[in-house]
């Protein structure tokens, strides 16, 4: 060996880099989708409306139009990349064996809650199911609207993400959380408003009293039925939650060691998911039930 083979061999190497953390890796690949996506529909929209004002066929519609289809080719990869990430994350097997769940929707949605449903990251301790469903605006609907001049209490990136997945559940007739949605339309095929409502009034509550608009729709009013899909979607938001949230504590439990009845059980037969009737407490107390069929073995 000689004299600059020696000097190479005594340089210190240089540390491996190795992948960051699943769940900060997640939450960078959807900040950049989420860049990627809004620059896109930008400059589609400015395009359009350069075209609408006789533009068409100009340099700058054209320069527009390739601004568009390359940041569109970004954005595919950047899904790519949040597909791959949202893989490395404990939470990949109960997104594989949720139908309704896509990788990338469900990928934005738990890097909008920081990757962790189950533990409470800055208090270091559990979170209450009651917690989830606040931080995703799914909790007290009293409480959380929006009012001018004052902040959100909730997270409106992962409530918008979540009612993304809810709306994909709903039209999947082998998703678990679809008969969520049957069972909280069938309750309120019949309903009635307890107090006056904003969202069915004016033309859109077909009544004498409410045709102008503005007008809020009375107390013991039907409800109309944007107003009772929009009561079942978000059943079936809650329901994810719910089953994420318990996805987390047998994760969690495992981690640490301790004993759960519902992970032994999972493991002990080899599913992920046990199938069979579940339910939860909705709201006003009342409590919906729906079955999840047979889980798929590990």
């Amino acid at each position: 060996m000689n004299a600059r083979g020696r000097a190479r061999a005594k340089r210190p190497t240089k540390p491996i880099v190795r992948s960051p953390e699943p769940t900060l890796a997640l939450m960078v690949a959807s900040l950049a989708l989420d860049r990627l996506e809004a620059s896109r529909i930008g400059l589609a929209n400015e395009k359009r409306a350069a075209e609408r004002n006789g533009l068409e066929g100009e340099p700058v519609v054209a320069y527009l139009a390739a601004l568009v289809e390359q940041i569109a080719a970004e954005e595919h990869r950047a899904e790519l990349r949040v597909c791959r990430a949202l893989r490395a994350t404990p939470y990949a097997d109960f997104q594989r064996r949720t139908v309704g769940l896509g990788e990338k929707q469900f990928g934005r949605f738990l890097a909008a809650i920081g990757g962790e449903p189950y533990w409470h990251t800055r208090d270091e301790r559990p979170r209450l199911v009651s917690e989830l469903w606040s931080y995703c605006g799914v909790g007290d609907a009293a409480r959380q609207r929006r009012t001018r001049g004052q902040r959100l209490n909730w997270n409106p990136e992962a409530r918008k993400r979540l009612w993304c997945i809810a709306d994909s559940c709903m039209k999947q007739r082998n998703s678990p959380y679809r008969a969520v949605y049957d069972a909280r339309r069938e309750r309120d095929s019949a309903a009635v408003h307890d107090h006056p409502c904003a969202q069915c009034g004016g033309g859109g509550h077909r009544s004498a009293e409410t045709q102008n608009s503005g007008v809020a729709a009375p107390a013991g009013s039907p409800l109309r039925d944007g107003h009772k899909h929009a009561r079942a979607l978000r059943a079936v938001m809650k329901a994810v939650l719910v089953d994420l949230w318990e996805e987390g504590r047998r994760l969690h439990a495992a981690v640490r060691g301790e004993f759960d009845p519902q992970l032994a059980n999972d493991l002990a037969c080899g599913l992920l998911l046990p199938p069979g009737p579940k339910s939860y407490v909705g709201e006003l107390g009342v409590e919906l039930a729906y079955e999840v069929p047979g889980g798929r073995a590990a």
